[in-house]
């Protein structure tokens, strides 16, 4: 939303923020150029409702409201004619994921079978159609409908809000994600501080940046490094992030003796990692499901060889292997194959991330984003003329 909002202030819009309050955060709100309406509301019921309340007391009648995720239902059901019109952006089709999750338990089963051990929690969401699950489904359908517009975030996106939500094609607009990334930021970044962490310059670095939840499969990676470091023995791989998954990722780490080799980093602010991503000769992407991953852009930003599983998301976004390396097979043996082929290194490497970058340069840029949702704007405000 930072990224998005800077966008379009630099476009010339006139930008208010109303989002909940975050302490760390309202530290740095003076800064923007624009203004930022924190509401104190852990629950989106709550938020929804006070965002509501701000909303009707802004000193003037925006143009449009661009909403993200369930608050938006708060603001469909009470507003009228009278109100501006709405953008709302979809960064995951509920309906699609919980179709998508039916097959996961088992999926985990029978490969913690394979291996004669657990290696990850029991999936929590999606594992049945439980009352919460429902309200989701039914929140999220009765906002993709009511919506003026619907923004979608990767193009199959459109075609699932089509199928599950009934929403008309011409109703949507598939606007993407960003990078803010920059080949200088990363070139440019200090390193020297990342010896604390136990990385050094002689590191073949192995790169993950996302929540370590059962849904992202980090675990497969610790897994895939006792054969990796048969072929590589400085290979190490670095998670950043933290989620559900923690504790079984430490318990693996343990049991596999991998402590020297692999860094459960947990959370980092974003304005370390271009230091990251500079020393990285490899950035993995091993989950089961993705919207438009920020973190696989900013790899391709910054020029690091791209592994990721074979799903729909990284297809589209590495263009089926053309911009990076895609695994069929989620399996430890497979991750550990695909690694060693890059950090082996070769003219294909190269050329890949050499491609990559100049894609991102050309699609995925905040710029692109803001004028594609512009493009948005204008069809609602041609529908919904300002009163």
């Amino acid at each position: 939303m930072l990224d998005l909002s800077l966008a379009q202030h630099e476009r010339g819009h006139s930008v208010t923020v109303i989002t909940r309050f975050a302490e760390d955060d309202a530290k740095f709100d003076s800064q923007l150029p624009f203004d930022v309406i924190r509401v104190p509301a852990n629950k989106s019921f709550l938020f929804g409702w006070k965002a509501f309340r701000e909303i009707g007391n802004l000193l003037f009648r925006p143009d449009v409201i661009h909403s993200h995720g369930p608050a938006a239902f708060y603001y469909l059901i009470r507003r009228n004619n009278s109100d501006p019109p709405i953008v709302h952006t979809v960064h995951a089709v509920r309906r699609y994921q919980f179709k998508l999750f039916q097959d996961l338990p088992n999926l985990v089963k029978d490969f913690e079978r394979t291996l004669g051990s657990r290696v990850i929690q029991e999936p929590k969401y999606y594992k049945k159609m439980s009352l919460s699950v429902g309200k989701e489904f039914l929140i999220e359908k009765y906002i993709c409908q009511h919506a003026d517009h619907v923004a979608v975030v990767a193009k199959y996106f459109a075609n699932q809000v089509n199928k599950y939500y009934g929403v008309p094609l011409d109703k949507i607009s598939v606007t993407y994600n960003g990078s803010t990334f920059s080949p200088s930021e990363v070139t440019n970044a200090d390193t020297s501080a990342l010896r604390s962490f136990g990385i050094y310059d002689d590191n073949d670095i192995i790169l993950y940046v996302g929540r370590t939840d059962w849904v992202k499969r980090v675990h497969i990676l610790v897994q895939a490094m006792p054969t990796l470091l048969k072929r590589f023995p400085r290979a190490c791989l670095v998670i950043v992030g933290t989620g559900d998954q923690k504790a079984d990722l430490l318990s693996l780490i343990e049991k596999l003796r991998l402590r020297a080799s692999v860094k459960l980093l947990g959370w980092i602010p974003h304005k370390n990692l271009p230091s990251l991503f500079k020393v990285s000769k490899c950035f993995c992407l091993p989950s089961y499901w993705e919207g438009l991953s920020k973190s696989l852009l900013e790899a391709m930003s910054a020029k690091v060889p791209i592994v990721a599983t074979n799903n729909p998301s990284n297809r589209a976004v590495l263009q089926n292997s053309k911009l990076g390396w895609l695994v069929m097979e989620s399996t430890p043996v497979a991750w550990s194959k695909t690694i060693e082929k890059i950090l082996a290194g070769g003219g294909e490497v190269q050329e890949k991330t050499h491609k990559g970058a100049k894609l991102l340069d050309q699609m995925y840029r905040w710029d692109h984003v803001t004028q594609r949702i512009d493009t948005a704007y204008q069809k609602v405000l041609e529908q919904c003329p300002i009163g």
